[in-house]
């Protein structure tokens, strides 16, 4: 979870941390532990869709834990275009069909994610994730502010 900045939504957390398909527990289960042990916060921008954040000092740690374990590469590139492009609506969906409010809230997150790719050189999957996220930005460009 520490990839993300300022939280995700379970199905995010889930395609990020279980990707080997290989946690022993029901990812609810473990996300209700952590909270209960103020690991993390239950954050909800809406009543549909919880999501959950680490603690900063537990998100530095656990990013430092990532590159010690020399899987921070692999967990970015998932979490760049996880996050907030893959719904149950199909593999990418834009704004209009699930709202404006799901993209605000994984700003963060595709900021974060773009500002990786860069930095360590991933030209096409940044390219990837601002053609998905080209419909959002430019909706809040063209947005009138009221």
């Amino acid at each position: 979870m520490a990839v993300f900045v300022g939280g995700a939504t379970v199905e995010a957390i889930e395609a990020v941390c279980d990707t080997r398909q290989d946690l022993k527990a029901h990812l609810w289960d473990a996300l209700e532990l952590l909270a209960d042990n103020s690991l993390i916060r239950r954050i909800d921008f809406d009543e549909t869709e919880p999501r959950f954040a680490l603690l900063e000092t537990m998100r530095e740690y656990g990013l430092e834990q990532l590159a010690a374990a020399n899987e921070e590469h692999y967990t970015r590139k998932r979490s760049g275009i996880l996050p907030g492009l893959r719904g149950r609506g199909g593999p990418f969906y834009t704004p209009e069909r699930t709202g404006k409010h799901r993209f605000d809230a994984d700003l963060g997150n595709f900021r974060a994610a773009l500002d990786w790719l860069a930095t360590n050189g991933e030209v096409e999957w940044g390219l990837r994730l601002v053609m998905a996220l080209g419909v959002y930005f430019f909706s809040r460009v063209s947005t009138p502010k009221g």
